[in-house]
């Protein structure tokens, strides 16, 4: 792990408690807000906050009718002041964009400024639903040993399927995604600014990124030069696209549930999402034991093998779930299945090295722990 900046931090903390003191303060304006923006006629009225690691939601419900809307803000000393807007209007983007091109359920929205206005989705948590029971809520989560294996295939092939809906979407550049040509972003940058053609160019990029940092150790320092030689093994699957749509955050505790039919109701929060190499949506989900293997792995020689002692039965499950979901559905001609594509991924190592590259704060102990052991 990367040694924090603890000044920054202290400084994020403080925007994100005085954003939240002022929000609280303006609830009544911000449900006559939204009250107006739908048209609701004064029946808007509040129903709770919800907070999440970067944004912070509202619950109006008309009184009439008993419609239900969220309105999420990003959170500042979360989200870089200058950035809210747009990563607001890029998740709407990407929201609208799924709705039209798959069946994966995700809320309908619009955005209006640093803010997004969306449907209610019903559902509970289901990260709490596959987490360990603990008497202690502030307890890491992990994967409950006991949770019912037919309810956990169930739910496994349920993602499966939205997972294979996404390795299917089609894109010729690496970035976010967009419906008009003009991104108003000033024409002066975009010499600095490079178009991803290629998935070698894009891991390049990432791999100079984490050399800018001048106060490292040597081991570090090793680490992410170490890092940039192992594009040619781990970095050029479908090099020249097409590439895929990759959700970083698509995880359980960022999806909602029926408790009763186990049918999963809706997928939130897109704000991680973008074109990227197709590599990363051809592995396995990360998050299968509800722990970051990155950090699992920090814990030396021991966590390691703590984590792929509870990640690989998992695995397993998921990959032959994977596999049922593919034997349903029709395969477009030449296409490989998707089950092989994350076996070799982990296999391989690519996964390992497709995760450091998103996880700049775990690439050396991604690369002392696993990558270099791999050669």
């Amino acid at each position: 792990m990367m040694p924090a900046n603890y000044i920054a931090e202290r400084n994020a903390k403080d925007a994100q408690q005085e954003f939240i003191r002022k929000l609280v303060e303006v609830t009544p304006d911000i449900v006559f807000f939204v009250d107006n923006c739908l048209g609701w006629n004064k029946a808007g009225e509040f129903l709770r906050f919800f907070k999440g690691s970067f944004n912070l939601s509202i619950a109006v419900r008309n009184s009439v009718t008993n419609e239900r809307v969220i309105i999420r803000f990003p959170i500042p000393g979360k989200v870089y002041d200058l950035w809210r807007a747009k990563k607001v209007k890029h998740e709407v983007m990407v929201m609208t964009y799924l709705r039209e091109h798959t069946s994966i359920p995700v809320p309908q929205s619009q955005q209006l400024g640093p803010f997004i206005i969306m449907e209610f989705m019903e559902g509970e948590n289901l990260g709490d639903i596959l987490k360990k029971p603990t008497p202690n809520e502030a307890d890491l989560a992990i994967l409950d040993p006991d949770i019912d294996e037919a309810k956990l295939n169930g739910i496994f092939e349920q993602l499966a399927s939205f997972m294979l809906e996404l390795s299917r979407l089609e894109f010729p550049r690496i970035g976010a995604i967009l419906r008009t040509p003009f991104a108003g972003f000033p024409a002066e940058h975009f010499k600095t600014m490079p178009v991803f053609d290629r998935s070698s160019n894009y891991f390049a990029a990432r791999a100079q990124c984490l050399l800018r940092c001048k106060d490292i150790t040597w081991g570090r320092y090793v680490a992410r030069h170490c890092f940039a030689k192992l594009i040619p093994t781990y970095g050029m699957i479908d090099d020249a696209g097409p590439h895929r749509l990759f959700c970083d955050d698509m995880r359980p505790l960022n999806m909602l549930i029926n408790p009763e039919t186990m049918e999963i109701t809706a997928l939130l929060d897109f704000e991680f999402t973008n074109v990227m190499p197709a590599q990363f949506a051809y592995d396995l989900p990360w998050w299968l034991i509800l722990r970051d293997p990155g950090i699992e792995v920090s814990e030396g020689e021991a966590g390691k093998q703590k984590f792929l002692d509870l990640f690989e039965p998992r695995k397993e499950q998921f990959i032959h779930a994977m596999e049922r979901v593919e034997a349903r559905l029709a395969r477009p001609a030449g296409e490989p299945l998707l089950s092989a594509r994350m076996r070799d991924s982990w296999d391989s190592g690519r996964f390992w090295f497709n995760l450091a590259s998103r996880n700049s704060v775990d690439v050396d102990q991604i690369y002392w722990q696993i990558l270099y052991n791999k050669g």
